[in-house]
């Protein structure tokens, strides 16, 4: 204040106009600090979970591998001495009944064989691969089975999309695996879509939408532990999309349902083939 009067004085208005500022642009420091905080506690919270869930997965997979090993065993016994006594029955209702319980034997040893190679699936023989053709791999095999079902299956993915290191059997099986279980979803009359594109300058992008009846939260948490399915039990050994998730981690890669207003929609990001030199280290 000045000398007369209680007045603010111009050295003294500057001063408090200084401070005034630096208390501001401590704020903002604090603001942006806090921001950054939050950004990075939330990532550490996503990581966790992810860490959380490749263990939980991981866990699962060796209890797959040894369950299948024992339960082969007695199925095996079960089979060969059915298939016997079919080939000594002569009375229709007996051979009925065996042929019931060899076929069944049969659906056992299939979900055992998926259970097997979720639990240790061969190493990918990887090669610079378009995902295009992966993709178009997987829309092939799966062809007859929706126009069965009156289900339009489109692809658009573009001819400069950088390439993948992978195995392009294995890629495209599971890709196949998720637009069957798409099929499956809806039953009859709809559509699924395949689309892709540049995740950012590591990866690329695969996203496959149905116009199905959607994921639910309860059911996100488990959709791809072996042999859980969203559907009725008997409509399927629920074995494809836990698949898709082995083979997209063997290629380094990560899998996961997207919230979706309507249907459901999976998205793969997998890694680019050789990023440039000066990415690199980025995406290391």
């Amino acid at each position: 204040y000045g000398p007369v009067g209680g007045e603010l004085s111009v050295g003294g208005a500057s001063a408090l106009a200084t401070a005034w500022l630096k208390h501001a642009a401590h704020a903002a420091r604090l603001e942006g600090q806090q921001a950054e905080l939050s950004a990075a506690l939330r990532e550490q919270a996503v990581r966790a979970d992810a860490r959380l869930e490749a263990a939980k997965m991981a866990g699962l997979a060796e209890m797959a591998a040894g369950a299948g090993h024992e339960i082969n065993n007695p199925l095996a016994v079960i089979s060969g001495r059915a298939q016997l006594l079919m080939s000594e029955e002569t009375e229709p209702r007996r051979r009925k009944a065996l042929k019931t319980i060899t076929a069944q034997v049969e659906r056992i040893h299939r979900m055992i064989v998926d259970l097997m190679l979720f639990a240790r699936p061969p190493a990918p023989a990887l090669k610079p691969v378009a995902l295009g053709d992966a993709v178009d791999r997987a829309v092939a095999a799966v062809k007859a089975d929706a126009e069965e079902r009156k289900i339009t299956v489109t692809a658009a993915i573009p001819a400069d999309l950088p390439l993948v290191s992978a195995d392009i059997d294995q890629l495209a099986s599971a890709i196949g695996s998720i637009v069957r279980n798409s099929l499956e979803a809806i039953e009859a009359e709809g559509a699924v879509r395949i689309t892709a594109q540049p995740a950012d300058e590591c990866r690329v992008e695969l996203r496959i939408s149905d116009t199905g009846p959607g994921i639910s939260d309860p059911q996100r948490a488990h959709i791809f532990e072996p042999f859980f399915s969203g559907r009725d039990a008997g409509r399927g050994l629920g074995m494809g999309l836990p698949k898709a998730w082995r083979v997209v981690q063997n290629h380094q890669g990560e899998i996961a349902v997207e919230p979706a207003p309507t249907g459901a929609t999976l998205v793969i990001r997998l890694p680019q083939l050789s990023p440039a030199a000066a990415d690199q280290r980025a995406c290391a």
